[in-house]
């Protein structure tokens, strides 16, 4: 494998964690939001939660497209790159833990997500906007 290709996937897989990351922050701190908000409804924060939620969209989806397409060439070279590399530094375990973890915080960030949406909808349809 190139310098220049090793390089490539090593920043691939760096923003493919943070892109999980995202993807879960993003809808808890959302979910935060719509929990304040329901406590003190009204025009102002209406105006506030309804921007909060574009800009967290935005983030999701560049989360869910990173995901997505990082995955790809992950994927193509894990074993030849990231695994091995564990393998020979004695972090296999560790990378696994990695993993587990990641996994659970893209299905739970997805579930987050998932009620968040449906509670924005609810009060986007209470509201009339």
């Amino acid at each position: 494998m190139s310098e220049g290709l090793a390089v490539f996937i090593m920043m691939n897989n760096y923003f493919h964690d943070v892109a999980t990351a995202m993807l879960f922050a993003s809808g808890s701190i959302f979910w935060t939001v719509l929990v304040l908000y329901e406590r003190t409804p009204g025009d102002a924060t209406l105006d506030y939660l309804m921007g909060f939620h574009r800009i967290s969209r935005k983030i999701l989806g560049f989360s869910l497209a990173w995901l997505l397409l990082g995955g790809i060439p992950r994927l193509l070279f894990y074993k030849g790159f990231e695994w091995q590399n564990a393998v020979s530094k004695g972090q296999a375990d560790g990378l696994l833990a990695k993993h587990i973890l990641a996994f659970v915080m893209i299905m739970a960030g997805s579930w987050i997500w998932i009620r968040a949406s449906r509670r924005m909808a609810s009060i986007m349809k209470t509201s009339g906007t």
